[in-house]
């Protein structure tokens, strides 16, 4: 491929190249041959037509499917050679086209901002360390408890209120129409659970044993199953019976229900799960410094195709917030993408210089971790485990949008091995306050720095 022409602006480059004719004939004429040995065309044995009649019958296929490869594989080496760092498909134009002489094509890059990343080895993080936190055994087990609550009928019919059992049996209709998996019979659904889509459990509240009734809900934009993504929806709903929720009680009986074989092992075990929460929250903490430490210093502009992305998917997570929320402000969608350009700016730089730390630390995600976390993912829709774990793993961008958090979090386990800590002992009240602060300052500094942009 050869370079006619360029121009470059800091996150823009246009070229116009040329593919000459010696690139493109051969192949096409490669290409025919292949199909001529199965084609069956009419007064000609099979694999006997010769190439100008192939050329007749194929010749603009054949073609279209050539120019594809060739400008492809030119793009890719002129992306190589020039080491661009290339945000999304590139815009390719065919302009021109002469057998004699060859391609005309006009290419058009969005360009990645260059970033100024700090030294991992410089960066010093502050390790806050739960003591002892068995000590909360009592509590956890008073959780645990109302987690494997008891279902009893109840003693005097009223209306359905949060915790209670609902068993229901519901048909789905969008535009009029039943869609698959959208019906069932005796469901119990413990409401506030958030078992179903948002909303759905909320209108069952104040419903009484054996009324019919209609739910209309929205499905959310980012549903798996995406010929129901985003639409209007009817339930046709019937409770059939209600029951009380009550925490069961702590003692052997318990611990022999959820597989355990004496009270003294469910509580080692929970004791155990304790430990771990708070681990879990002790690398919640580190994690947030260090996106704070790697943020400081990145600026620049974005390509606008990111950032309109990046704005929908917050415009999405706040539209999904305010389902179950109703206390958040009311918006149109340009007024809130206008006033939070600036996080969506922010959280791609954020995701980009991620990115280039993984490239960096040489990250690569497991396949195996991969699939457990799909998994647990899909269990929590029962029955349409399957079919949601099908569907992402046949879906190249799903599963790029699946697998993000993951890489993300591969990459901050990489780079915490390289920063230096101090540590100090707090008790988990201490630490989940030092998490909210960390979130409050950086809400401040965001801002700022916005305050600063304008």
């Amino acid at each position: 491929m050869d370079i006619k022409n360029q121009e470059t602006s800091d996150l823009k480059r246009k070229i116009k190249a040329h593919i000459p004719s010696k690139d493109i004939g051969p192949q096409v004429d490669k290409k025919l041959q292949e199909k001529g040995k199965t084609a069956v065309i009419t007064g000609f044995r099979k694999g006997h037509a010769p190439l100008s009649i192939l050329r007749q019958k194929y010749g603009q296929q054949v073609m279209s499917s050539v120019f594809e490869e060739v400008v492809s594989s030119g793009v890719d080496a002129y992306v190589h050679e020039h080491k661009l760092k290339v945000a999304g498909q590139p815009k390719i134009t065919l302009d021109a086209y002469d057998e004699k002489k060859g391609l005309d094509i006009t290419v058009e890059f969005d360009l990645l901002p260059e970033l100024d990343l700090p030294k991992l080895e410089k960066i010093k993080l502050q390790r806050l360390i739960v003591e002892n936190p068995e000590e909360r055994l009592d509590d956890a087990m008073l959780v645990f408890a109302k987690q494997h609550s008891v279902e009893k009928p109840l003693k005097k019919q009223r209306p359905a209120k949060l915790n209670d059992v609902a068993v229901i049996d519901f048909e789905g209709f969008v535009d009029g129409k039943a869609f698959d998996g959208g019906k069932g019979k005796d469901h119990p659904l413990k409401l506030g659970s958030g078992q179903f889509i948002p909303g759905f459990e909320d209108q069952i509240v104040g419903k009484k044993k054996g009324e019919s009734f209609d739910v209309n809900v929205s499905f959310p934009k980012n549903y798996h199953a995406k010929n129901l993504a985003g639409k209007d929806s009817t339930f046709k709903v019937t409770l059939t019976d209600l029951k009380e929720s009550h925490p069961a009680e702590v003692n052997e009986e318990l611990a022999k229900k959820s597989g355990f074989k004496t009270l003294d092992d469910l509580k080692d075990a929970m004791k155990k799960h304790l430990r771990e929460d708070a681990q879990n929250t002790e690398r919640r903490y580190l994690k947030r410094q260090l996106l704070v430490a790697i943020s400081e210093n990145l600026k620049g502009s974005v390509p606008q195709d990111m950032l309109d992305r990046e704005s929908k998917a917050i415009w999405s997570e706040y539209e999904r917030a305010r389902l179950s929320d109703k206390s958040l402000e009311k918006i149109s969608e340009e007024d809130f993408k206008k006033k939070n350009l600036h996080l969506a700016k922010s959280r791609i730089l954020l995701g980009l210089a991620l990115a280039e730390l993984g490239n960096t630390l040489n990250v690569q995600l497991d396949k195996k971790v991969v699939e457990n976390e799909l998994m647990r993912y899909a269990q929590q829709y029962p029955g349409q485990e399957e079919h949601i774990f099908k569907t992402i793993t046949s879906n190249k961008q799903a599963l790029m949008e699946f697998q993000a958090p993951l890489y993300e979090d591969a990459v901050v386990d990489e780079a915490l091995k390289k920063v230096t800590f101090t540590d100090k002992k707090v008790t988990l009240k201490e630490l989940l306050k030092a998490i909210d602060t960390l979130e409050e300052d950086a809400l401040k500094k965001l801002e700022s720095s916005k305050k600063k942009e304008k």
